[in-house]
């Protein structure tokens, strides 16, 4: 599984900085160039906005949660890549974080 680089998703880093930096690491890793839907990074108020939204290019805060949706094509098949990373030590968005990781393993 492609996750990004130690470090990348921290504070003071923009949205688009890692969003290039993931898409980077996938052709390096994999070869992809191609995704099927927009790459989306966000953190902070714009983890609030819809898919189709565009919001601004914030600057990843202290104790944000990121999330990661991209749609890579490997072998001209579509897949879906999401994930979120809580930062900072609020432990109730630690647990939230936590719960979610592990939901995602039962599928």
């Amino acid at each position: 599984m492609c996750t990004p680089r130690a470090g990348s998703i921290a504070p003071g880093a923009s949205e688009s900085q890692v969003r290039d930096g993931v898409r980077d690491l996938a052709d390096e890793m994999f070869g992809t160039r191609r995704f099927w839907h927009k790459r989306i990074v966000r953190s902070g108020v714009n983890t609030l906005e819809p898919y189709r939204s565009n919001p601004p290019d914030l600057r990843i805060a202290d104790d944000d949660v990121v999330f990661l949706d991209f749609g890579p094509i490997f072998g001209g098949w579509e897949a879906g890549f999401g994930r979120a990373y809580v930062l900072g030590e609020d432990r109730a968005a630690r647990r939230c974080g936590a719960g979610v990781a592990a939901g995602s393993r039962l599928f």
